[in-house]
């Protein structure tokens, strides 16, 4: 098992257990048993545990508190997250000598472990930034508070100066003009990236998409260790991400008659629309991955 630690963007538990629990013909994530003293005038209970797996790792886990259900609750999330944390490297360990580490060379059904840059987009975050009452009022604030009233002002300056001088007053005049009257192709701008994000959350709801040139990823938003805010913040990192997954197919996607549409032709719309409207995002023969785990490692 590696020695670096794993910076969690996201784990899948389901699907780790579930592959984990296949691999081993089952799989314990933990056992507990309780004894309450009840001639104490608050009540106590003795927690025992022990956690483990087929392959011989085990920890116990033995304390005495005072009954209180959030106290309990807290330390039953802490144990569970250690396990599944631990499970990782277990998973990653007994599938090394399946891992496809090439992306090029990926196909349907097998688990892949890659390592690359990749970008990551939430439409439903973007749909929130790029809403109307956000950044295009923004700007037509900045111009009113700014820009608007300094080239007043130098407008003013200019005026004062002789005919042969005035020119000196003239480029920066003509740079705030233009951030001003850049005011409507911005508000423009964001209204189209508004309308591509409701189209890209339709598709692709509740889900944050990470990308590389041959991989298309679908994480689940609950399945993320960090916040949409601190997503964002990796847009431009230079590290590269680590993902084990599973490859559910490889896309194809086909061109729709729509004068001959039929029923059938429903389960091909979303691909369909997605290449279409994101032809950058989507392509041809990518490898659609379904994630257990991203992470970077330390």
């Amino acid at each position: 098992m590696s020695s670096k630690v794993k910076d969690l963007i996201y784990l899948d538990q389901d699907l780790l257990n579930s592959a984990l629990s296949q691999i081993d013909e089952g799989l314990i994530t933990s056992v507990k048993s309780t004894e309450t003293d009840s001639e104490s005038s608050g009540t106590n209970s003795q927690i025992t545990g022990e956690i483990g797996i087929q392959a011989g790792v085990k920890s116990s886990i033995n304390s005495r508190f005072t009954t209180n259900s959030n106290v309990s609750s807290a330390a039953s999330e802490m144990i569970d997250t250690a396990f599944h944390d631990f499970a990782l490297d277990l998973l990653i360990d007994k599938l090394s000598d399946k891992l496809q580490t090439d992306e090029s060379k990926a196909k349907s059904g097998e688990f892949v472990l890659f390592n690359n840059a990749f970008n990551i987009l939430n439409f439903n975050f973007l749909k929130t930034l790029t809403e109307e009452n956000i950044f295009p009022d923004t700007v037509k604030f900045m111009n009113d508070l700014i820009n608007k009233p300094q080239l007043q002002e130098l407008r003013k300056e200019k005026n004062k100066l002789p005919v042969a001088n005035k020119h000196i007053f003239d480029t920066k005049i003509a740079e705030l003009q233009d951030e001003i009257n850049n005011e409507k192709s911005a508000r423009n701008g964001f209204k189209m990236l508004n309308k591509l994000s409701v189209v890209g959350d339709a598709l692709y709801p509740n889900t944050t998409i990470f990308t590389s040139g041959a991989s298309f990823l679908l994480a689940q938003n609950s399945e993320l260790r960090i916040s949409e805010s601190q997503l964002s913040g990796l847009a431009n990192t230079e590290r590269k991400l680590h993902i084990l997954g599973i490859v559910t197919d490889k896309r194809k996607i086909d061109e729709i008659d729509f004068d001959n549409f039929s029923v059938n032709t429903f389960s091909k719309l979303p691909d369909f629309l997605a290449n279409s409207v994101f032809s950058d995002l989507v392509q041809e023969n990518q490898n659609i991955v379904k994630p257990i785990a991203i992470y970077f490692l330390n």
